[in-house]
């Protein structure tokens, strides 16, 4: 049995929010998508006018968030925000929502800036995974975020919290809004879920208060000054700023990216583009020998890993190799006979990262009352 099994139907409704527009399936999912759109608007409509009240915490809140499902980079967004933030002098605490974790429901402390008190079966994978990369800033989950906002609150008095995939979230007031579009397709193919990726109009894009264009080494130049014009257009006044993503080896006993040149591998990953990670695979010069895709942020088995070793020995694969939020849940379920490498990815402003933390820093310095200290590094 090899990975690239025949699509299932959940692979199938992703190809067509991606961009089959002759598809039958596609011609189904659109009536839903009109129904979804609608249902959003009015929900909006009704916080805009008040019907539905806001909560509002009592400290600065900073969102991080899309408009489309699946990923555009929010989590090493959040990590990389939270220590700017923490650069600048202010305590910040990380809210993530815990999708899928036993947590989610009743919330509750992922760690404590003494270490890291749940595991991703409670927390759910991005969480615990950025609390190991924040070892001084809170992390806290619940679907609930006002009421994980004042645990933190309590706990530790930050200055700042973190909305973690929070732009959808508007029951809760937010002092800043960064919205994360993707620089190659950043509305999908321009539906609303089902039939597209669009989890809100394109309208929506004037709750942001700064837009991030990331993945824009996806593009040439040329497309990525044309990408910002057209947010420009759309957003007058607004502040806009590129990002590019970079693979690393997370784990440091695997050696380089460059050992992944020419060696033969087997993949597998659990998200919203495993296609993406196959292919970041393929620009790594991995002789992919077989590659195993699941649902996003599906919950592995110790018999899922089992038969994906059983797969990766059939196949002659040297090592397997997963992502950073693949191997906070499989990882320590079971003792890897070969070889295990772990690819994160890194996202950087490059010649931006001033601008935007000068935004950062004008826009802390006109809202927070509290007095900040720079932190020394």
């Amino acid at each position: 049995m090899n990975v690239d099994d025949k699509p299932d139907m959940g692979s199938r409704i992703h190809q067509v929010m991606q961009g089959d527009e002759s598809s039958l399936l596609g011609m189904f999912l659109y009536p839903l998508s009109k129904i979804y759109g609608c249902a959003v608007r009015v929900r909006t409509g009704l916080y805009a006018n008040n019907v539905l009240k806001k909560r509002t915490l009592p400290c600065t809140v900073i969102s991080i968030g899309n408009i489309t499902a699946g990923g555009t980079g929010k989590t090493p967004m959040a990590v990389k925000t939270a220590d700017f933030i923490r650069d600048l002098g202010y305590k910040a605490a990380l809210l993530s929502r815990g999708y899928k974790g036993d947590a989610e429901k009743c919330g509750g402390i992922v760690s404590d800036r003494n270490g890291i008190l749940m595991g991703p079966e409670t927390a759910g994978d991005e969480p615990v995974m950025m609390a190991e990369k924040l070892d001084d800033v809170p992390v806290l989950v619940g679907a609930d975020r006002y009421a994980s906002g004042m645990l933190a609150m309590d706990r530790f008095k930050p200055d700042v919290i973190i909305l973690d995939d929070g732009f959808q979230h508007i029951r809760l007031h937010r002092d800043i809004n960064l919205l994360l579009l993707d620089c190659k397709k950043p509305f999908g193919n321009g539906h609303m879920l089902p039939r597209g990726c669009l989890r809100e109009p394109i309208s929506a894009l004037s709750r942001a208060d700064a837009v991030v264009l990331t993945r824009s080494e996806t593009v040439s130049d040329i497309q990525r000054e044309e990408r910002v014009n057209q947010i420009r257009e759309m957003l007058p006044g607004k502040s806009i700023f590129t990002t590019i993503h970079s693979p690393f080896i997370s784990t440091p006993s695997s050696g380089d990216l460059e050992d992944l040149n020419g060696r033969s591998v087997y993949g597998f990953s659990g998200l919203a583009d495993n296609d993406g990670f196959k292919e970041t695979l393929k620009q790594l010069g991995c002789s992919l020998t077989g590659f195993r895709g699941f649902p996003d942020h599906y919950k592995y088995t110790k018999g899922d890993l089992k038969e994906i070793i059983s797969f990766a020995e059939e196949a002659g694969a040297d090592c397997i190799v997963t992502t950073e939020k693949d191997h906070v849940k499989a990882g320590k379920l079971i003792s890897w006979p070969m070889g295990i490498v772990v690819v994160g990815i890194d996202i950087s402003f490059g010649d931006e990262e001033i601008s935007f933390k000068a935004f950062l820093e004008d826009r802390l310095n006109r809202i927070c009352k509290v007095p900040k200290v720079p932190k020394m590094r």
